[in-house]
Order: structure tokens, then C-alpha cells, then sequence
């Protein structure tokens, strides 16, 4: 039941949810110490992956295939540029199992899909109550 006068925030937690924990940082096995000082290079990616899943026009599986652009643009943003070349492939691999994870059979079904359905839930629920709010208040 969606209340116009109360709907549900969009949540941005980083990368996961609150039934499957995956990291923000990269995972590295070149260069461990170096690339967890570079912290959580993909926390924007998920981010932008959460809004993109709350936000009412979108797909899952668009919203799926841009988390992959955006991961490798954000880990190339915080990585220094002479440092890049290190890590471009383990970014890159990272971001490519994280997108096509979500798409997988099992996650899909019992993990990545209901979340997408419960954002696209919340995601009606706001922009009817902003509509409400607009038009008739």
C-alpha cells in the first residue's frame, strides 16, 4: 500500500543489500594492499545502480548493464591515472561478474529480481505522491 503522504525514501547503500553483502572496493589479487587503499572505488556505481532500479521508466537489465560502465568509470576516477593500467583488468572483471551476476538464474530469481520489483514498487508509490502533492495540495 503506497501512503502519498509518507512514501518510501530511495535508499542508496553502497553495493548489496541487506541480504547479500558484496564489496564496494576492489578485489584485487595483483595488488591487494595498494587497492584496498584506494577504498570503495565502486560505492558511486552502486549507488547510481540503486537509483537507477528506484527510478520508475527504467529496466533491470538496463539498470544491470550500465552498473558495468559505471563501476569501471568510478574505479578509474579514484585510481591515480599512472596506476590504472595495474588494475584496468581486475576493474574491469570485477565490474563485468557484479553486472552479469545480477542477471544469473538463481540471483536473479531470489535476490536481484525482488529488489528490482520492491524498488519499482517504491518508485510508483513517490512519483505518485509527487504527483498528488503537485496536482491536488
Amino acid at each position: 500500500m503506497c501512503d502519498a503522504n509518507n512514501p518510501p525514501p530511495l535508499i542508496q547503500n553502497g553495493c548489496g543489500s541487506a541480504s547479500f553483502d558484496v564489496p564496494d572496493f576492489l578485489v584485487s589479487t595483483s595488488h591487494p594492499i595498494e587497492a584496498a587503499g584506494y577504498g570503495g572505488v565502486f560505492t558511486d556505481a552502486c549507488n547510481k545502480h540503486d537509483v537507477c532500479y528506484g527510478t520508475v521508466w527504467t529496466t533491470k537489465e538496463g539498470c544491470d548493464t550500465r552498473l558495468r560502465e559505471d563501476m569501471v568509470a568510478s574505479a578509474k576516477a579514484l585510481i591515480p591515472p599512472d596506476r590504472w593500467p595495474i588494475f584496468q583488468a581486475e576493474v574491469e572483471g570485477q565490474a563485468a561478474a557484479y553486472s552479469s551476476g545480477l542477471q544469473w538464474g538463481p540471483v536473479q530469481a531470489f535476490i536481484s529480481g525482488p529488489v528490482f520489483d520492491q524498488a519499482k514498487t517504491e518508485a510508483t508509490c513517490r512519483s505518485w505522491a509527487q504527483g498528488i502533492h503537485r496536482n491536488c495540495l
